[in-house]
């Protein structure tokens, strides 16, 4: 999780030096007001105000430069650096603990300053009294490295009605981001999503205001937004938001979230090591049986997302030398090939352990009769006997024999039969159309997949898309 550092960078930075300039006023403007006007909005802030401002905002700039405090602001970023390059926690606990100390001690040298600003805000009565007094809070705080004044300073200037509207939803991002660290959730979720309705996309503002449900709990609204986003930005989408967001997801066990996350992953980063993630969650969290497992081992197949020796055993097991001996065959070949396996890995199947190479036998054994049954099978599905179950099995087979267009032909035809698993039928379907490369008729195949598939037809949606873009 990404978090703000105390001293203001970027648009915080902006944001926390916001305010008088904007406003056409200054201490020296109401000491001379003589002066030529400045550019931009006039303030008018009240006669009373004034007088206190005056002092409150000179006896902070004479502080700034005084030795005591620079002393002393200078403890605290030290304490800082030491938390930040701490090996250990009790090493960073240390030096937080001294932080907090030197923080403290800062903040006792600036009493005197603190309390003409708190006097001054009180003497204001309008809103541009309001403006000012915020931004002084918020100069304050700065100096005595105070975040709730910061935070108070900031509100202030948003409550004063009086803020430039150009600069309106940066300071409610600031404040917004500000409330986060300081574990106020309420706070940051209002003015975070007030900032990017308001048209602020900047600094990642989407991705915290996100975070702002995440961290306060709200997982599914958190998940929900950060998708949005993600569809918004779509090939900007940093990385990190998505991996974030399926973190979340599947630590909560939130299938849908988890299955939709995945694809935004593939969609937008479709590396290796992403479809080998996208994969296993989606495998995971939605308890899939061994025959649609296999479905989602070819898509790995496919993406060449196969990262480890257990990717190729699972393959194996799950298709099976004496059901898929041809799709078994393959396998091997491609894990010896990769290196991640060798004819002695040992493999854990339904007779008990074993090793790739007994495997590999037993496969080749059944391979000769598994091919002449090809013609049997085909026969039997489209006699007079034939129904959606007999289609269904001729269509497996031409797949795991790698004839994709005998297998497509199976699979039309069970569609058309009563009874058919339509869910199975469309998602193998599908996939030898994309074996053809016939991949617009293999997206609308993936899209009647409605049932407890459509997961895995989604991946396989992702991956067809992108060969359609070339990719």
């Amino acid at each position: 999780m990404v978090r703000a550092k105390f001293f203001a960078r970027s648009a915080m930075a902006v944001a926390l030096s916001l305010g008088v300039a904007v406003g056409g006023f200054s201490a020296a403007d109401a000491k001379d007001k003589k002066q030529e006007a400045p550019k931009g909005p006039q303030l008018k802030p009240t006669e009373k105000f004034v007088k206190l401002y005056i002092p409150a905002a000179k006896a902070l700039e004479a502080a700034v430069k005084r030795p005591d405090v620079a002393a002393q602001r200078q403890k605290v970023v030290d304490a800082q650096a030491r938390a930040n390059a701490a090996k250990t926690k009790a090493e960073r606990q240390a030096a937080v603990a001294d932080m907090t100390t030197q923080i403290a001690a800062l903040q006792v040298l600036l009493q005197p300053e603190k309390a003409l600003i708190d006097a001054a805000i009180a003497a204001g009565s309008n809103g541009d009294d309001k403006l000012v007094s915020g931004q002084l809070l918020v100069n304050y705080g700065n100096v005595a490295i105070d975040k709730n004044a910061q935070k108070a300073g900031l509100q202030l200037q948003l409550d004063s009605g009086a803020l430039p509207a150009e600069n309106v939803a940066l300071v409610r991002y600031t404040l917004g981001r500000m409330a986060m660290d300081m574990g106020d959730m309420a706070t940051a979720q209002r003015e975070i999503k007030l900032a990017v309705d308001g048209g602020y996309t900047k600094d990642e503002s989407e991705f915290y205001l996100a975070n702002a449900y995440l961290l306060d709990k709200q997982i599914p609204l958190g998940l929900k937004l950060l998708h949005d986003a993600t569809v918004r930005n779509a090939a900007a989408t940093p990385e990190y938001w998505i991996d974030n967001g399926l973190v979340q997801a599947f630590n909560n066990k939130l299938t849908g979230e988890t299955n939709l996350i995945a694809g935004d992953l593939v969609t937008y980063y479709p590396t290796k090591q992403n479809w080998d993630r996208a994969i296993y969650v989606v495998t995971l969290i939605n308890k899939y049986t061994t025959s649609d497992k296999i479905d989602l081992l070819r898509l790995r197949d496919r993406t060449g997302s196969f990262t480890e020796a257990d990717n190729y055993l699972d393959y194996m097991v799950y298709a099976s030398p004496n059901r898929l001996p041809a799709e078994v065959l393959r396998v091997v070949d491609l894990g010896i090939k990769s290196g991640m396996i060798t004819p002695a890995t040992e493999i854990a199947t339904d007779a008990g352990m074993s090793t790739v190479a007994k495997v590999q036998a037993l496969a080749q054994g059944r391979l000769a009769e598994d091919k002449n049954l090809l013609v049997v099978q085909e026969r039997d599905a489209r006699g007079p006997k034939g129904n959606a179950k007999t289609a269904l099995s001729a269509g497996d087979a031409f797949l795991s024999h790698g004839m994709a267009d005998k297998a497509e032909a199976m699979y039309r035809l069970a569609l058309t039969m009563p009874g058919v698993d339509a869910g199975r039928a469309y998602l193998r379907l599908g996939i030898v159309l994309y074996d053809q490369a016939k991949y617009a008729e293999a997206l609308d195949a993936f899209a009647k997949v409605t049932d407890a598939r459509a997961p895995i037809a989604q991946l396989w949606t992702v991956q067809t898309r992108h060969k359609v873009a070339g990719k």
